[in-house]
């Protein structure tokens, strides 16, 4: 099995593996282009550099840059989501952002984990678990997700009111011991 093999499949791969390399220097080149047309001069190239760079990010959609990944293709956006600028996205493995998804700027999605065994972190590899985001989710800025199981979706449109509820109680309980 090759390195890109292990790495599609979830399981502990050489992130210097040439192959994998090569992907996230594409993955970089397109990054690099697209954030280097920050005047928005031409909107058509920046669009046809995002398609190439993230292939399964609907038309509806819109990616503000600067934009960085490390691959592109594992990435998913659905309709009507907006991602606004300066976030990163490690797509190592599988990013997918439901319908209707709010990103403000500087929010940082990590999907890969280095081993917790500090001599086994002192090799190049490390293993990558999915993030998934659920339809209508508004995201704060400067979030970083903690992934530590590769079943969790953070927030789906279902959960979104309670945990907003949730939010505000104990936003009010804190602000009554005042």
């Amino acid at each position: 099995m090759t390195e890109l093999e292990k790495l599609l499949a979830g399981e502990l791969y050489d992130y210097s593996d040439t192959e994998i390399a090569q992907l996230h220097g594409k993955a970089y080149y397109l990054s690099m282009k697209i954030n280097n047309n920050l005047s928005f001069d031409n909107l058509e190239e920046m669009k046809m550099l995002q398609k190439e760079l993230l292939p399964d990010m609907d038309e509806s959609s819109t990616v503000l840059p600067p934009f960085r990944c490390d691959l592109g293709f594992r990435i998913k956006i659905g309709k009507n989501v907006t991602v606004n600028q300066n976030c990163t996205f490690l797509d190592n493995a599988p990013i997918e952002i439901g319908d209707n998804c709010l990103i403000v700027p500087d929010c940082h999605f990590y999907t890969p984990q280095h081993p917790l065994d500090y001599e086994q972190r002192r090799k190049p590899v490390e293993k990558s678990l999915p993030i998934k985001i659920g339809a209508d989710t508004w995201i704060g800025g400067n979030w970083t997700p903690f992934k530590k199981n590769p079943e969790t979706t953070f927030f789906t449109s279902e959960h979104s009111d309670s945990q907003l509820s949730h939010a505000i109680e104990a936003y009010q309980h804190f602000n009554a011991k005042k």
